[in-house]
């Protein structure tokens, strides 16, 4: 993420569908890079719903993910509902702040 546009907030929290959580931007950065180093993704966000209320905007939707060991093996596959909380920032802007995952 060095270099590109902070699309997350620093105190953002993802808690996956197999309820390992994550805090924070750095650690965010970190679990997504130990994960494109070891898999090759396939991601599909299916029917999004997007709702804003005040300074808040969720978006809850189907996610297919389909990950393929880089060094070989089989395929994992699974899906989830999830919910996406995004915070209005001060420039008008927003910051993904939380993610959750529910495995279907």
């Amino acid at each position: 993420m060095a270099g590109s546009p902070r699309l997350v907030a620093d105190d953002v929290v993802v808690v996956h569908g197999d309820g390992r959580s994550i805090c924070g931007r750095d650690e965010l950065e970190a679990d997504f890079q130990k994960a494109f180093d070891s898999f090759r993704i396939d991601q599909r966000v299916l029917d999004p719903e997007i709702m804003i209320r005040g300074n808040w905007a969720f978006e809850i939707a189907k996610v297919e993910i389909a990950l393929t060991p880089i060094r070989g093996g089989e395929t994992k596959r699974s899906t989830t509902t999830t919910l996406v909380a995004l915070r209005r920032q001060a420039g008008g802007s927003w910051k993904v702040a939380r993610v959750m995952g529910l495995l279907d």
